[in-house]
């Protein structure tokens, strides 16, 4: 019971605070220069078709319409649709949700792991050199900017280290099984051009290993 007050104090909490972000981005969006149309028309467009446009989607619609619009959709779970690939955007969150799902809980595994092993290493050591040096790349590590240190990670480990791909999801065990396969493949491909090397040289009677 302790946990279900924590846990409905924490959202009752956090609904203002998505009213909040959500009516400031209203906000922003309204005072900036243009409005949709500007995105979804190309330049030189009657003003019919303009107008036509502001209709279907109810941009000339006053802003106060606009806005509890706004909020009755969101209540209801639609999130509107997107502009420039035209297609729900609930539709593209759950496309988009599995793959999200799986880089965080890998993420979160790996945060929980290496977190204990430090955190055993420094109390094994406690007082020594190796705690005070932990010590200092945590907090080095934690003061760097999250979106600095992963575009950092992301060149280490997909350019000058390639092990991960730097975007689109693929599949890990396809990506090592197919390595896999071509380093066993190797030697078999080697003895092979060998094989024809000698036999372009010595006649067709050469054998020829495979």
């Amino acid at each position: 019971r302790p946990m279900s007050r924590y846990v409905s104090r924490r959202l009752l909490f956090a609904l203002p605070l998505v009213w909040a972000v959500v009516t400031l981005t209203f906000l922003l969006m309204e005072v900036a220069p243009g409005d949709a149309s500007h995105h979804m028309l190309p330049p030189g467009v009657s003003d019919e078709v303009r107008a036509e446009l502001h209709a279907r989607w109810h941009l000339d619609a006053p802003i106060h319409v606009r806005y509890l619009a706004l909020l009755r959709n969101l209540a209801g779970g639609d999130l509107g649709h997107s502009i420039t690939q035209e297609k729900p955007v609930t539709e593209l969150i759950s496309a988009s949700l599995p793959d999200t799902l799986v880089l965080s809980g890998a993420a979160l595994l790996l945060t929980l792991a290496l977190g204990l092993v430090l955190a055993l290493v420094q109390v094994t050591w406690r007082g020594r050199a190796v705690d005070g040096a932990l010590d200092l790349v945590s907090l080095g590590l934690y003061s760097l900017p999250g979106f600095w240190l992963a575009t950092l990670l992301v060149l280490l480990l997909a350019h000058w280290w390639p092990l991960l791909p730097a975007s689109q999801a693929t599949d890990p065990m396809a990506r090592y099984l197919g390595a896999g396969a071509r380093l066993l493949a190797a030697p078999c491909q080697h003895r092979h051009a060998e094989g024809a090397a000698v036999a372009g040289d010595g006649g067709a009677d050469a054998p020829v290993a495979v």
